[in-house]
């Protein structure tokens, strides 16, 4: 798809405001507007630039379950490297917040329930009913953890197994 260049005419204080956004994310404003439009318009625009791809959950399961241990570590560091990736250009900084609102987006995007429960003090309780089975609970399990830990993030209650993740994050 093309990129077109438009003019909009929006109040002094809401430029100055997305500015200040995109310099506290590390993007760019053009960046930062064309993320905000994108999610409100719920295009598949901005994930074309991130090559993704709509698997169905019954592939998706039907693959991992055929996949051995070593294969699955193979690809759960390509894994963490693409999310890590999505991140950085979807939301600039890379923390515990903009893991999880990533990993919100990506089960909007492929209809998978998700619910968030804030606990206070900084603690968010995460449940995700993906129904893809224990590999891929497996797999998501160590991305997170992994992730998390690279960014000094602290992680509690982890339970999952074939059906659901469900996770605490304690945001800083």
């Amino acid at each position: 798809m093309a990129n077109r260049v438009k003019g909009f005419r929006l109040e002094d204080s809401l430029v100055s405001e997305l500015q200040n956004e995109s310099e506290q994310k590390r993007i760019s404003l053009n960046n930062h507007v064309s993320n905000i439009l994108t999610k409100h318009a719920i295009s598949y625009r901005h994930l074309e630039k991130l090559h993704y791809l709509w698997s169905s959950p019954e592939l998706i399961k039907a693959l991992l379950e055929s996949l051995d241990q070593d294969k699955i570590k193979r690809i759960l560091k390509i894994y963490e490297k693409d999310l890590i990736r999505q991140i950085r250009y979807s939301q600039g900084d890379l923390n515990s917040i903009t893991v999880m609102n990533l990993i919100e987006n990506n089960c909007l995007l492929q209809d998978i329930p998700y619910t968030k429960q804030n606990k206070g003090n900084g603690e968010v309780k995460y449940i995700i009913l993906h129904q893809l089975g224990k590999k891929w609970s497996d797999l998501n399990k160590m991305a997170l953890e992994n992730i998390m830990k690279s960014i000094s993030a602290t992680i509690k209650d982890f339970d999952y197994n074939g059906e659901h993740l469900s996770l605490t994050v304690i945001h800083k």
